[in-house]
């Protein structure tokens, strides 16, 4: 056993003497970005994408926009009641075990 520890080139320890430790940080990727030229106007293919309407109905979009939000609006009070409700009847079965326990506790101790 002796001869197999002394084919290390260094005496064994549980702490390396004389070396620097490892740097534990990691180098951040890097990658070449390709460089696009800047377009003035749009591409022909992407013009069928474009909104050509006629001039925007202020009035519609803003009854459309409060009726979505009223959606959301009664949706969230609507769940805040619920979480109201739920919070209440737990801490009502909480109170009640407490309760039952603090009872069977002074029963025992009497």
């Amino acid at each position: 056993l002796r001869e197999a520890l002394g084919q290390i080139g260094h005496p064994l320890g549980l702490v390396e003497v004389g070396e620097e430790p490892a740097s534990t940080s990691t180098a951040l990727p890097t990658f070449a970005a390709k460089v696009v030229p800047v377009v003035e106007a749009p591409h022909a293919t992407g013009q069928w994408k474009k909104c050509v309407d006629g001039t925007p109905n202020c009035g519609l979009l803003h009854d459309l926009m409060s009726l979505e939000w009223g959606k959301f609006k009664d949706g969230f009070d609507e769940l805040t009641h619920e979480m109201a409700e739920n919070q209440q009847e737990y801490d009502a079965a909480t109170r009640n075990l407490n309760d039952e326990l603090t009872s069977i506790n002074d029963a025992k101790t009497k």
